[in-house]
C-alpha cells in the first residue's frame, strides 16, 4: 500500500520526559506539538511504523546505511540523565527482511542487530507517546552527507517494495536542524528558515539543493532522512503544515505533519 502517513520530527536527548522540571520546560512547545500528532498518526490505522534516522555511528559501525533488525528493541536513557524513562517496543521483522531481501541486489541495506535502540529512533517514538509505541517500527540508518540521485534511487526502489506490501505504513523522517550553541549565528538561522520552507511549498528541489557545505558546518542531521521522505511520497498529492519550530537550547526543532491526499 501507499504511505499513509509522514511527520518530521526531532531527535534530541533534551526531549526526554524524565528529565528536570527546568529542562522539559525549555523545549516544552516542541514536547507538545509532538504529542499532538499522535492521535492523527493513529488515526490513520497504521500497521508498521518506518523511521528513518541519518547515520550517527551509534549501529552498523563503518556501515553507513543499515536495517535495524529484531523482535524486540529496548530503550534507556540514563545516560542522558533520565532514570525512569525504559521500556521496549516490538520490531516489525516481515517488514524489515522483505525490503532487505527485495534490495539485496540492487541497493544492498545492511541488517543490523540492535537489542537496545539507537536513541536517534527512540526518542521520537517516546515523545509521541506510548499508545503509538505498541505498534511494531522498522528502522532505517542512512548517511547524513548522500548525493540526489542516490537518495532518488533509493527512493524508487523502497516505493516500490512498499507500495507492493499488504501494512499500512506510517513514515517518521528524524533529527534535527542546526547545533548552533551561537543563538544568534545567522546562517544558522537561514538554514532552518530556508529548510522550513522547502518543505512547507514540499519543494524537493530545494531540498535537494541546499548548500553541502552549510549543512556540515551548522551539524545538521535532518536534511537526508527528510530528502528521502519527499522522494519517497514522490507524485502523491501532499501539504506540509509546520507545527512547531524552536532553538531555545541551541538547536533547532522542527515538528512537521505532512498530510498525504
Amino acid at each position: 500500500m501507499p504511505l499513509i502517513s509522514a511527520t518530521i520530527l526531532p531527535h534530541s536527548p533534551l526531549l526526554l520526559p524524565g528529565l528536570t522540571d527546568e529542562a522539559r520546560a525549555a523545549v516544552s512547545k516542541t514536547t507538545t506539538a509532538i504529542g499532538s500528532l499522535s492521535e492523527k498518526i493513529l488515526s490513520q490505522k497504521p500497521d508498521v511504523i518506518f523511521i528513518i534516522s541519518a547515520h550517527t555511528g551509534l549501529v552498523g559501525g563503518s556501515n553507513k546505511y543499515a536495517l535495524l533488525q529484531g523482535p524486540k528493541f529496548n530503550y534507556v536513557f540514563n545516560q542522558f540523565g533520565d532514570l525512569v524513562t525504559s521500556g521496549s517496543i516490538k520490531g516489525a521483522i516481515g517488514f524489515t527482511h522483505h525490503l532487505k531481501e527485495k534490495l539485496e541486489t540492487k541497493f544492498p541495506l545492511p541488517l543490523v542487530s540492535a537489542e537496545l535502540l539507537p536513541y536517534t529512533f527512540a526518542i521520537p517514538l517516546v515523545c509521541l507517546g506510548a499508545t503509538i509505541n505498541s505498534l511494531p517500527i522498522a528502522c532505517l540508518q542512512i548517511p547524513k552527507e548522500i548525493s540526489a540521485d542516490e537518495i532518488k534511487r533509493l527512493a524508487t526502489l523502497l516505493s516500490e517494495e512498499i507500495s507492493a506490501m499488504p501494512e499500512r505504513v506510517a513514515i517518521i523522517a528524524t533529527g534535527n536542524l542546526s547545533h548552533n550553541k551561537e543563538t544568534s549565528n545567522t546562517q544558522a538561522k537561514i538554514f532552518d528558515q530556508l529548510f522550513q520552507a522547502a518543505c512547507q511549498e514540499n519543494s524537493l528541489n530545494k531540498l535537494t539543493n541546499m548548500d553541502v557545505s552549510v549543512r556540515r558546518e551548522i551539524e545538521e542531521c535532518l536534511w537526508s532522512p527528510t530528502t528521502l521522505l519527499y522522494s519517497l511520497l514522490g507524485e502523491q498529492k501532499v501539504s506540509t503544515q509546520i507545527i512547531s519550530y524552536e532553538a531555545s537550547v541551541g538547536i533547532g526543532f522542527l515538528v512537521a505533519e505532512i498530510n498525504i491526499d
